[in-house]
This record gives structure tokens, sequence and C-alpha cells, in this order.
């Protein structure tokens, strides 16, 4: 008897093997004949491949989160391929700004994989969690919110908080003390966001003492009460990837875990609060009516600019022009699509900007009384600024697409006309930039078999570090490539820092209008100063590595940002 279970045991491990091994077979034959057809361990859009970050997979492995074009450059091909090994899925690498073009344009061959977003729709779905009918039922009320009237708030309010953070901590010395960037951007972000977003201006000590979030929880629970609308509003983006990631039963556990039990309770009740603060956000938009009159010009704004109140004013237009027909949005739905709007900053400071600013503001007085129609425009520079900082360093490095057809997508083999070597010099000082001259005569396109079931995975630092599409001083921090002449016109199709296509980020010039006022504001006023000696390090090069360190998550971000802001000699 015993040697019989022993038999089927092994009967039934043979068979798992044949078939694994079968199954492996098959996936890499799906693969054809474009290169790399490497192994990956896990989805790299998953949650794994958030936690564990620049850790693993390792430098020079497929998939490694800090990668960039160094694997591309070694394979000499644009579009790369690799095998998921538990489910043997083909996963073809796209860092060609052509072959994602044709991704992004194409909504029905290439779809999201809707389930990566499911722990998002906190609230319900939104832009980001639809495909087909729903999306474009999303889009129709989303899209016209975001318009000059907004835009115009929002470059009022950041004026503002700008203004307040510098009359509040930094104009009390000539030179001010240890500033933490990153700190501060989200703190000006999170006023912008709420005024610009939700119609709530707070004054800029709103935000300050947000580290007593585990003190204001024990408060509000004893009181049955909910957390202020500052707090909640921080705490759901501070704490959305626990959100995102930790399994539901464990936020209705029947005891208390230490520490654990606390923290899942500050999260749950973060965006329970969001949502009521949102609630009645929403009955006072519908208080005001429909008909609010809004001054679009940009110069003059009145009420109803903001980003809910539009969303649902345009909501309740919408529902009230065809009621049987369900193409508007739930409160739910309006709510999360307002929680996707989160834009970020981040960049070394030049004298250029300062130029710039001087020469849109002459004096202090023509800041102040600056408005989105009058000045976006004329900061040509300091948007190229913002552009080329995304482009070096993008919130969001990669984007997964499913292919749900058998279809056919062109890469480009190419033969380097140099060495491909680590640039003595570069923006960050990362070993996996790289460094060559391009030979045009050896590049040739090539065609790559994509079966139905494929993922795709558009590469967006790839293609925004690749020298075939923006020239051999890729690894360079430098501007002045975001701005066309008579002879140059900027690669926009390789500039993926807001995703492309139809499905682009709705929020991109909400992101832009806000990033450069703040930046061109903060130049015009300090001379920004390093905190670090870089004399302390062994090299440029390891100064900046050190400067520029990031942290992955649902987005990178720095984490060594600090400087000290030098009072100008303003007129």
């Amino acid at each position: 008897m015993v040697g019989l279970v022993i038999s089927l045991g092994v009967a039934y491990l043979a068979k798992v093997i044949v078939t694994s091994v079968l199954r492996l077979q098959r996936g890499f034959a799906n693969l054809g004949f474009c290169p790399g057809r490497n192994c990956l361990w896990f989805n790299p859009s998953g949650a794994a491949a958030l936690l564990l970050g620049k850790s693993f997979p390792p430098r020079g492995w497929q998939g490694h989160y800090n990668g960039r074009f160094s694997l591309y450059a070694k394979e000499g091909s644009t579009i790369l391929s690799s095998l998921l090994v538990w489910s043997a899925t083909p996963v073809f690498w796209l860092a060609d700004a052509e072959a994602i073009k044709t991704v992004t344009s194409d909504r029905h061959a290439f779809i999201k994989d809707l389930s990566i977003y499911e722990p998002v729709d906190i609230y319900g779905k939104s832009l980001v969690s639809t495909e087909g009918a729903e999306w474009r039922r999303h889009l129709a009320i989303a899209a016209p919110a975001f318009s000059d009237a907004n835009y115009a708030l929002t470059w009022k309010e950041t004026l503002r908080v700008v203004h307040e953070w510098f009359s509040d901590e930094v104009d009390v010395n000539e030179v001010s003390g240890k500033i933490d960037v990153k700190a501060k951007m989200k703190q000006a972000t999170l006023h912008v966001i709420a005024a610009a977003g939700f119609g709530m201006s707070t004054p800029w000590a709103a935000f300050q003492h947000l580290a007593r979030a585990p003190d204001i929880m024990r408060e509000v629970s004893t009181a049955g009460s909910i957390f202020p609308f500052h707090t909640s509003l921080d705490l759901t983006i501070k704490r959305l990837l626990p959100q995102i990631l930790v399994p539901r039963f464990l936020f209705a556990l029947p005891f208390r875990v230490p520490w654990i039990s606390e923290q899942l309770e500050t999260v749950k009740l973060a965006f329970t609060s969001l949502e009521v603060h949102m609630s009645e956000l929403a009955k006072a938009a519908r208080r005001d009516g429909v008909n609010q009159v809004e001054h679009d010009d940009g110069d003059d704004l009145g009420v109803g600019a903001d980003l809910l109140r539009r969303l649902v004013q345009a909501n309740d237009a919408a529902k009230a022009s065809d009621p049987s027909i369900k193409k508007t949005l739930t409160d739910g739905e309006l709510f999360i699509n307002m929680t996707t709007v989160i834009p970020a900053c981040r960049a070394w400071f030049k004298k250029k900007l300062r130029e710039e600013t001087m020469r849109v503001w002459p004096t202090l007085d023509d800041l102040d009384s600056s408005t989105f129609k009058r000045d976006f425009d004329k900061l040509e520079y300091t948007l190229a600024f913002f552009h080329e900082t995304l482009r070096c360093l993008p919130a969001e490095t990669r984007l997964l697409k499913l292919c749900d057809s058998d279809t056919i997508l062109y890469g480009t083999r190419f033969v380097p006309g140099s060495v491909i070597r680590e640039p003595e010099s570069s923006f960050d000082g990362a070993h996996t930039n790289v460094q060559f001259m391009r030979d045009e005569t050896s590049e040739k396109k090539f065609p790559v078999t994509v079966p139905k079931g494929s993922n795709i995975m558009l590469d967006f630092w790839a293609v925004q570090m690749n020298p075939l599409t923006w020239g051999p001083d890729v690894h360079i921090f430098r501007p002045e490539r975001f701005i066309d002449t008579d002879v140059y016109k900027w690669p926009r199709d390789g500039f993926l820092a807001f995703s492309g296509g139809a499905r682009g980020c709705i929020g991109k010039r909400f992101a832009s209008v806000e990033s450069v006022c703040l930046l061109a504001s903060l130049v015009r006023r300090y001379e920004v100063l390093p905190v670090e000696d870089a004399r302390k390090f062994a090299s440029q090069e390891e100064f900046k590595r050190h400067m520029l360190t990031w942290s992955a998550g649902l987005t990178i971000g720095p984490m060594n940002v600090f400087v000290k802001l030098r009072r100008l000699d303003n007129v």
C-alpha cells in the first residue's frame, strides 16, 4: 500500500514537471526571435515589484527597476522579450517611441490589466480602472473639469501658498535653515490640491503638524468623529500604498494586533473621513446649481473653478439632459477621480531659471499680480526644466498593457557606433546610465509577433533615456532639449512622463501649471544652496547619487533633497 502511494506521488510529480516544462517551451516559442528571452519571476507591475523596488531583480537582469536603457543597449534592440515563469506568459518590453505610440493609440488591441487597479477603486470605478464604454463615460464627465478656469485657480492658489510659506518660515532670516524639499513640496501640493481640487483654501500652517496623526487618531476615536479635511487628505495620500496592498480581511479582524490594528484603523478612518468631506462639498456644489456663472478668462476668478465642483455640476447636468441613460458617475466615482490628480515636482535649480523669471517678473509686484493667462506661456524654460526633470526621473517608470489580439509591433535593431560605456558624468551618477555614439546606417526595423494574451510593458524610463530618440547626450540634464527651434522639434512621442495617447494622464496640465508656478516663484525670490558639502564625497558622481537617491512605491520619489534658501536682493 505504501509503495502504491509513493508510486502515485512520483507519477503526479513527474506529470507536473513535464507539464511545466512543456508550458515553458511553448512560452519561449511565443517569444519568437525577439531579443532578450529572459525569465521573470514575478509580475513587474504587481505588488511584489512595488515592495522590492530597486532590490530585485538586481542590476543587469530584465525588469530591474532602475535598468533604464542599459539592457536594450547591450542587446542592440529597442524591444526585448521575457517570460513570466509561473504562468509562462510572454512579456514584451518596449523602449521604442514608435512602438509605444502604436500601443497607446490602439485601445482595442492593447488594453489595461484592470485586475491590477481593483485595489485603487476605493470609492468606485475611475478613469484609471475602466476600459471601453465605461472609460468613455468617465472621460466625458471628467475632462471638461480640467479647463483654463481651473488652471487659473491652480496658478492663483500656488502663488498664495508659496507666499505664505516664505512669510511664515523662510523670510525670518537672510539664509534659511535646512529645508526638506520633498516635505515642503508635498505640503505645497496638498494646499493646491485642497484649493484647486476641492475648493478648500487653507492657511499654510494647516498641513504643518500632520506627524501627529496617531495622537489625532486617538482624539478622534474618543470623540467618535472623523479627521479634519486637511488631515484626511494628507493621510489618504500618505497611506495609499497600505490601502492598496493590505488584504481586506485584515481591516476587519475581530481582535487587535499591537501597532498593526492602530495603523489600519488610521488608514480606514482617513479614507472614510475624506469621503464624508467630499460628500458635503458635493452637496454644496449642487446647492449652488449648474447654471452658476464662471469666469474662464483666467484673470478674475469667481467661485466654482475647483475640480470637484466642476465634476459634480457636469455630472448632474449630463444626468438632467438624459436621466434614462447611465452615462453619469456616482459620487464615489467622482471622488476617486479626484485622488488620482497628484502632481509631483522635483528639480535642480539653474541660473537660466532665474534669468527667465526676472524677465517675466521684473519686480515682486509683477510676481504678486501674476495670472495663469498672462504668464504661463512666457515661462518656456521653466516648463522645459520641469519636463527634463520628469524625463530623467519619471514618477511612473513603466506601464503594463495586455495584448487582446494577435498583432505585430516594430522595433529597431542597432549596432552602436562606439563602445557602450557608463558615462564619466551624468545627471545623477547612476551606474545604469549608458553612453554611445549612434550609427544610423546600422539601424533596421524588425517585426515582433505578439500573441494574444501577452503582456506589453511600456518602459517609460528606458525610452526617455534612449540615445536613438534623444541623442548621445541623453544622460545629461539639459532642459533646452524641450524647446523647439526653427531646425529642431523635440520628440513628443519619446516623452512619456504622463503616459501617452488618448489614455494619457488627464491631470498633465494641472501638474505642469502648479509645478511651473511654484518653481518660478521660488527661484525669483531665492538662491538655492546645497546643504551637503560636495567635498565630503569621493567624487562629484557619488555626491549626485547621494543627493538624488530615490525610493520605489506607487511612484518613485526623492529621499535626500535638502537645501537652504538665500533671499535675493529683489526689486
